[in-house]
């Protein structure tokens, strides 16, 4: 039984088309995949991954207004499994410029997930993006209690205390996340920028 349905007898028919829709996405033509998740929801209209699909191809097609009501459906749909429609909620969202409801989503994402570390360095960034970088902070704090080694809550958390000139805890974010990631480009500029507004320049250069 996949994850996403939900419980009613209308399911196994609209699972076949869920089926076919993603035989269609593989085949590359998002057009019949879509025709074949209409017919899925016209057999079963809470059909979770058959919204939650519906919403990927959307993304995909960069039609985000519509992989928004995609993905709220799906989380609505399949409570128990609702962390990534969620969380992919959030990322259309914030491809629509809505900072808002990006924050919102990946909020609720972490709510139903608080183990999704994802969900929680996304969560940061809108933060940080709304200046409150002593809260993304905290977030990319819990991120990495779940995931230490992850180079991108290590970055983003750089960012945030450098932002708040707290410079030499930067400089350490930055040293761990370019450890764990040694092609971590952006934690290298960071440290650059981070070791040149502690005038340390030489050591910037080589950055």
């Amino acid at each position: 039984m996949n994850e996403f349905n939900s419980g009613d007898e209308a399911k196994t028919s609209a699972d076949a088309f869920v089926q076919a829709a993603l035989e269609e996405v593989i085949r590359g033509d998002s057009d019949a995949a879509l025709a074949e998740l209409e017919q899925a929801l016209e057999r079963n209209p809470l059909h979770g991954q058959a919204w939650y699909t519906k919403g990927c191809i959307y993304s995909e097609r960069r039609q985000f207004a519509l992989a928004v009501g995609c993905y709220e459906k799906s989380a609505e749909n399949a409570p128990d499994h609702a962390a990534i429609p969620l969380f992919n909620l959030g990322n259309a969202y914030r491809e629509l410029g809505d900072s808002e409801n990006a924050s919102m989503a990946f909020l609720r994402a972490t709510e139903a997930d608080p183990t999704m570390s994802d969900a929680w360095i996304n969560l940061g960034r809108e933060l940080d993006d709304g200046g409150e970088h002593q809260r993304a902070v905290q977030c990319y704090d819990v991120a990495l209690e779940i995931a230490p080694e992850d180079s991108d809550a290590l970055k983003n958390r750089g960012n945030s205390l450098a932002a708040l000139d707290q410079f030499e805890e930067a400089e350490k974010s930055y040293h761990l996340a370019i450890e764990s990631d040694p092609r971590e480009a952006q934690a290298m500029i960071g440290l650059a920028q981070c070791l040149r507004n502690q005038e340390r320049y030489q050591e910037g250069l080589q950055w």
